[in-house]
């Protein structure tokens, strides 16, 4: 059973940083790509200098990875990035690894 009401695949991909999905890719290249990694929501501080803080939203959190998906729009922004030195940044068999990824 769904913790939120948020169950259908919702393409969210692009809420990340393009670090994040550089390093995905070293991952992938490396063939680390089935070792488990482990990623953060955080905040810096207690807001308004209190002393404890209510936190919300696991549920939402828990959804959205189990309904995380890479949309064909997705991946074709994510090839048409260039890298620095020239060339696209991803390389075609990590773009298609990542439209079959869930």
């Amino acid at each position: 059973m769904a913790l939120t009401d948020h169950t259908e695949t919702t393409d969210v991909a692009l809420n990340t940083d393009l670090y994040e999905l550089t390093m995905a890719q070293g991952f992938w290249e490396s063939g680390l790509v089935d070792t488990q990694a482990c990623f953060n929501a955080f905040f810096r501080e207690n807001p308004f200098e209190g002393g404890y803080a209510v936190s919300c939203g696991q549920g939402q959190i828990a959804d959205l990875i189990d309904n995380f998906v890479f949309t064909d729009q997705t991946i074709d922004y994510l090839a048409s990035i260039p890298a620095p030195a020239g060339g696209a940044l991803f390389k075609h068999d990590f773009l298609e690894y990542l439209r079959n990824f869930h």
